[in-house]
């Protein structure tokens, strides 16, 4: 009897531990899955921001690339643009150094030109002058000037309307190859006179040169009426003309 209530109190005791037990784990296990669920939102809270923060950080560093691209990029244009601009201004001044020295060379050739025709006049004045007198008589040469002498006298001496002449000059040089006889210095001296509106004397002197006519010089003013000048401006015509 008394094993029998022994064993019912054992039975009793193990009951009440195996409940008591249960309760425990019971109230362990609903802690730990309550702290392990309260560790899992923290975690997925902390997880959503860091997941924020890499995108913020992934976004500002995308515009960090993007705006440093850009100005790479401007500064790299605004170097080609003065890479350009200097070399255009190289070019420029080279341009203008070019036409320059063009300028200066073409100033000389035209100066040369002006030279070598000048020389070229002369010496076609001079082949023409030895021409007229190797070619022609003296007695031809002498009527060529007395014909030459009566059409300046005949036309009146017009040039002398269009040349204002000093009020003090009372005296004209006159240059003639060949004298001239009493009849054309009086004409001569007539028809100056007149155009002039002054008594003139005339002041004759001999220059074989001229070929045939004569030059009229008063004051500062030349009248020619050369053959000698005919055959020059002639020549400057065919030379202007080529």
């Amino acid at each position: 009897m008394l094993i029998i209530s022994f064993l019912i109190l054992a039975a009793l005791i193990f009951a009440v531990m195996v409940f008591s037990l249960r309760k425990i784990f019971s109230q362990n296990i609903t802690s730990a899955t309550s702290h392990l669920e309260k560790i899992a939102a923290d975690y997925a809270t902390k997880e959503e921001e860091i997941k924020k923060q890499y995108e913020e950080a992934s976004r500002k560093s995308q515009e960090i690339i993007v705006n440093t691209q850009k100005d790479l990029q401007a500064q790299k244009e605004q170097m080609t643009k003065e890479t350009q601009d200097q070399k255009q201004k190289i070019l420029d001044a080279a341009q203008s150094k070019a036409d320059e020295m063009l300028k200066q060379a073409e100033a000389s050739c035209q100066t040369l030109l002006k030279e070598m025709n000048r020389k070229i006049d002369e010496r076609a004045l001079l082949k023409a002058e030895e021409l007229l007198k190797t070619v022609l008589p003296e007695g031809l040469r002498q009527e060529i000037h007395k014909k030459w002498i009566e059409e300046l006298l005949a036309g009146g001496f017009t040039q002398l309307d269009r040349l204002k002449i000093p009020d003090d000059s009372v005296t004209a040089f006159i240059i003639t190859p060949y004298a001239l006889d009493t009849k054309q210095r009086n004409s001569l001296q007539e028809t100056v006179s007149q155009k002039l509106g002054r008594q003139i004397t005339l002041v004759e002197k001999i220059d074989p040169s001229t070929v045939a006519g004569l030059t009229i010089t008063v004051g500062n003013l030349v009248f020619d009426g050369s053959l000698r000048f005919k055959i020059q401006e002639e020549v400057r015509a065919q030379q202007s003309s080529l």
